[in-house]
């Protein structure tokens, strides 16, 4: 490996380090904390299994930038997932790094995705940190779907990194992590 090439990891590995710092400060000083065990979809609107101190509470802007996501990924929708990725969007998933929407959609996802012939995902145990400019979102996810003519399911962990930038939430980061406990 070049010094070129370890020095570009090391700066992006800062880089995504002062992003999540700035957002878990920025969530300390202005922010709330909530979450769900509920099975759902971020445009599930039944309150059964909510708590009190939920995702009700979550902005409606940023529900509304989570639903469209869970809808893009779901549909296989690459150029609605082109207008939710911020242009600086960080993807980490098993040990790849992509870095920029460009990247993310063009060597990892996009093709990832329009290899499935179905696909649905679930998710439960979803916890939003939210302050007025950024947001962290966990939650685990159940995926099932059909690649290649073969069915599959698999399970993980998921970590989004919200920004608003100009009035609208952007996704800055995204981390998979396989396989889950849950």
């Amino acid at each position: 490996m070049n010094v070129m090439s370890i020095r570009a990891k090391s700066i992006v590995s800062l880089t995504t380090m002062m992003l999540l710092g700035c957002i878990v400060a920025e969530i300390s000083l202005n922010g709330t904390v909530y979450g769900y065990d509920k099975q759902a979809s971020a445009n599930d609107s039944s309150k059964e299994g909510v708590a009190s101190n939920s995702i009700e509470r979550l902005s409606e802007a940023l529900r509304k930038a989570l639903g469209e996501f869970d809808h893009a990924f779901q549909s296989r929708n690459v150029d609605a997932l082109k207008q939710l990725f911020a242009p600086d969007i960080v993807m980490y998933e098993q040990g790849t790094q992509n870095r920029g929407r460009d990247d993310v959609l063009t060597n990892h996802l996009g093709p990832e995705l329009s290899s499935f012939q179905e696909l649905a995902a679930t998710y439960s145990d979803i916890r939003v940190m939210e302050s007025e400019r950024m947001a962290i979102i966990t939650r685990n996810f159940s995926i099932k779907g059909k690649r290649q003519g073969r069915f599959f399911g698999i399970r993980g962990t998921e970590t989004q990194g919200w920004q608003l930038r100009d009035g609208r939430w952007e996704l800055a980061h995204l981390h998979w992590s396989f396989p889950s406990s849950h």
